[in-house]
């Protein structure tokens, strides 16, 4: 992490105190290791590889005993409801969290550094299949990127020295190497410090692993947060908003980016029977040689509808809310079929729009 970032950080958990560097290694104005220590209600904040874990202490004080009893409540599910239907496979697996008395932030918690290892690993492996070029996750990214760049840019025609925080980055390098190439401060937040790392790592990028909820920013510091199919994860959705809103300065820009419930790739889960759905999720994964669900999602993430995106957004102060496609077809179908999708897309937005696969929405503070 960059030294010089302090000026700009706050203790999340008393949201007021200053921090000091302890311990630390310093390596070309960067702090490699050690801790940061609030100087108001004395929480310690561990650096390890360049990131600093600015999480909410409950978290950060996450034992073997709390991983052991999740992973018990992990596989006991994953053997039972494998090839259950979306809903019915989230809901057994917070009941379980909940029977086995784990609270719902550090359940969510390990699901997301579980999601992180299997869905990198997976992302990885999409193949080209029967001759049709299935588009592989880092080429969808990179396109959805640039798709979401160019909306950003139209918006805001300088990006020179601002601070842009990238939230829920994930493995995804693409975003904030654009925005580092056009000038900006790029910070990469995730709740995930392996993420964080691995962006620092192999791509050079600055990382907080923080809570959105919790942010560890002081009052209008940022000029730009950018949410990229992140708050889907963060719930009450209002007051995650009104925490963004605070570190933004007047000004600023927030841009967020989620799926919609009304593309084709949803029809089936919402209209065939629980019971098809459980063949043909047992069927495919036998035809593949797969013992668990691929691509699994967390019980505690919930698709937010374009209305209700708009919605929390004016609740939580923002003003010049704007609304547009950044993605028709869905990433992973053939990329012929992609092509043909998006230019069709364009060219007829009024009847696309309603299908469209991801949404980009804009406001101010």
């Amino acid at each position: 992490m960059l030294e010089s970032l302090l000026d700009v950080m706050t203790c999340p958990e008393c949201r007021g105190g200053s921090l000091t560097v302890t311990d630390a290694r310093h390596e070309d104005g960067e702090i490699v290791s050690g801790g940061l220590k609030c100087a108001t209600c004395g929480a310690v904040y561990p650096v390890e590889k360049h990131v600093p874990s600015m999480l909410p202490q409950d978290l950060l004080s996450c034992d073997d005993d709390d991983r052991e009893k999740w992973q018990e409540t992990y596989r006991a599910v994953e053997e039972e409801a494998v090839d259950d239907d979306r809903k019915s496979y989230k809901k057994r697996h917070r009941d379980e969290a909940e029977a086995a008395h784990l609270s719902h932030d550090k359940a969510s918690y390990m699901w997301e550094n579980l999601l992180y290892e299997e869905n990198y690993d997976a992302s990885r492996d999409v193949p080209e299949t029967h001759g049709l070029n299935w588009t592989r996750t880092q080429d969808a990214v990179a396109r959805r990127n640039r798709m979401i760049f160019e909306l950003i840019a139209a918006r805001e025609s300088d990006f020179k020295g601002k601070l842009v925080l990238n939230s829920g980055a994930g493995f995804d390098s693409d975003i904030g190497r654009r925005f580092a190439e056009a000038g900006a401060r790029i910070v990469n937040n995730d709740i995930v410090p392996k993420a964080l790392q691995m962006l620092r790592e192999r791509h050079g990028l600055q990382g907080i692993c923080a809570d959105l909820r919790k942010l560890p920013f002081r009052d209008s510091t940022i000029d730009l947060v950018v949410c990229i199919e992140v708050i889907h994860h963060c719930h009450p959705l209002v007051e995650t908003l009104r925490e963004i809103r605070r570190v933004i300065k007047p000004g600023g820009a927030i841009v967020v980016v989620e799926n919609t419930l009304s593309h084709p790739g949803t029809w089936p889960g919402r209209i065939l029977p629980k019971r098809l759905i459980r063949m043909i999720r047992h069927g495919l994964r036998k035809r593949f040689g797969r013992r668990e669900r691929y691509l699994k999602v967390s019980p505690y993430e919930q698709v937010v509808p374009p209305k209700q995106v708009l919605r929390v957004m004016r609740e939580a102060g923002f003003s010049g809310i704007e609304k547009t496609v950044s993605q028709y077809a869905i990433p992973l179908f053939p990329a012929r079929f992609i092509d043909a999708w998006e230019r069709w897309g364009r060219r007829w937005p009024r009847l696309f729009s309603p299908l469209a696969f991801e949404l980009t929405y804009f406001g101010r503070k």
